[in-house]
């Protein structure tokens, strides 16, 4: 009796951590907020004239490709020290094509939680197929004041002693 108490103790925790929502843990950075992105959907990529793939938001390849089509998510990788960039990773439909590799301009801070694996010394694998098991931060963008009102704060500011 007691080993099947164990048994479904074990499974009822199991199934409960396989259905918890992947999260990435925010750093605590003063005045600082930051966005959790994922790499796209296969459907939100489009090949444009030139052979380069491009997504939603800025993403896109630096290289040409001859896949006509996205077949799947590959994974996403991180390569960088502290910050770097993110590049996901898709498999072009057909036998005898070469990955897609997107990316963004925007540096990313070193992602945690999710499907990430350890970092192997500047780099760092999703290991999974889902995009959205391969959640990253980047900085949100401050809002642009008026330059006017910031030149005149300091003009007026009174040198400190």
């Amino acid at each position: 009796m007691r080993p099947l108490f164990l048994l479904s103790l074990l499974l009822v925790s199991l199934l409960t951590f396989a259905n918890q929502a992947v999260t990435t843990p925010v750093p605590v950075i003063p005045n600082v907020k930051f966005e959790t992105l994922h790499c796209p959907a296969v459907n939100q990529l489009k090949r444009n004239t030139n052979l380069v793939w491009e997504g939603p938001n800025g993403w896109k390849s630096y290289g040409e490709s001859f896949s006509a089509e996205v077949d799947h998510f590959i994974n996403a990788q991180w390569i960088g020290v502290n910050v770097g960039k993110i590049i996901c990773i898709y498999a072009g439909k057909g036998k005898a094509t070469f990955p897609i590799s997107i990316e963004r301009e925007d540096l990313v801070t070193n992602p945690a939680g999710g499907k990430w694996g350890r970092d192997e010394g500047g780099y760092k694998n999703c290991h999974s197929m889902k995009a959205s098991d391969c959640p990253f931060l980047i900085e949100k963008p401050k809002a642009v004041g008026d330059i006017y009102q910031e030149i005149d704060f300091y003009k007026n500011a009174k040198p400190s002693e």
